[in-house]
């Protein structure tokens, strides 16, 4: 990372902070229209039969696009705190550029990776706006939690909309008092 050239270092983080800046409902726009037909997708569907949109992989697409920029934030961040003396000391021992990043750097940051998993995990069972953008809300086939709440609120439902807000804030609280502990552990390791 630190042999990337300022420049580019910043147009990358730019490009990849845009879902931030943006509302999600205008991430899935985007995703359909790279995705879709007249972008990229049209070439993915013909040669590797790859389809996001309206599809399960979609969903998982809008998904990732939306939760990455808090994924390379926090694995930024968690780089910065690397004692890099520890990195120059494996490449002086002998290892090459992936052994000291799957052996030494990875080993260092298994959990705050794990931590960055887990709330992106969470994060993306909320996922609406792109999701819905790319994939649409079809029941059963192209369903998520977040879309099962505006399906079941829109069709009177109120009900089972609120019985699947409840299992979104336990996985929601589960996955954050994982994650405290977790950090809480890493603390008192430094």
């Amino acid at each position: 990372m630190e042999n990337i050239p300022s420049k580019i270092k910043t147009i990358c983080e730019y490009i990849f902070s845009l879902p931030l800046g943006v509302p999600h409902i205008v991430s899935g726009i985007a995703l359909i229209s790279f995705f879709g037909q007249k972008g990229i997708g049209k070439f993915l569907l013909d040669n590797f039969n790859i389809d996001f949109v309206y599809t399960v992989s979609g969903i998982a697409l809008a998904q990732f696009f939306v939760n990455l920029p808090y994924s390379i934030k926090t694995f930024n961040q968690s780089y910065e705190m690397i004692n890099k003396k520890l990195l120059f000391s494996a490449r002086t021992l002998g290892l090459n550029e992936p052994q000291v990043f799957f052996h030494v750097l990875m080993p260092m940051l298994k959990t705050q990776i794990f931590s960055m998993w887990m709330i992106n995990i969470s994060r993306a069972l909320g996922e609406f706006g792109a999701v819905m953008m790319l994939v649409g809300v079809t029941r059963m086939k192209t369903e998520t939690l977040a879309t099962s709440i505006f399906l079941n609120m829109s069709t009177g439902d109120f009900d089972v909309a609120c019985g699947v807000s409840i299992i979104l804030i336990m996985v929601s609280m589960i996955t954050m008092f994982i994650f405290q502990r977790l950090m809480k552990k890493e603390t008192k390791k430094c």
